[in-house]
């Protein structure tokens, strides 16, 4: 029970933050109601944990074609420290490369564009 309140209050902070943040970047207060905010996120928990998964499982795949471009290379399987190292950066490439300002905005125009069509479709590039 404790620490379901924590996740709770962590929401909240999380929530706040977001808000002086929007505030902060358009330069007026945003109303929103909270409780019916908090609601849709505990609603849409399962969704954001399918996602999670899936996010999960491409990384997992990125690392996987990886290990196999370098196995490639080697006449030895590959050792754990190896496998460690190319894994970690991989998982390091797939961070700069979302950090990458003009591939957030590819993702934040789809994301607005699919919202406003009420649905989601495959980024073709």
């Amino acid at each position: 029970m404790k620490k379901k309140k924590n996740d709770e209050s962590k929401g909240d902070n999380n929530n706040e933050e977001f808000l002086k943040k929007l505030e902060e970047l358009t330069g007026k207060k945003t109303k929103f109601d909270m409780e019916r905010v908090v609601k849709a996120q505990f609603e849409n928990k399962e969704e954001f944990k399918a996602l999670e998964l899936e996010l999960f499982n491409l990384a997992v795949a990125f690392s996987f074609r990886a290990l196999k471009t370098f196995q490639v290379g080697q006449k030895e399987t590959l050792n754990r420290l190896q496998i460690n190292q190319i894994v970690h950066h991989e998982l390091d490439a797939i961070i700069n490369d979302l950090a990458d300002l003009e591939k957030r905005e590819v993702i934040i125009k789809k994301a607005e564009k699919d919202f406003y069509d009420g649905k989601s479709k495959p980024l073709i590039l």
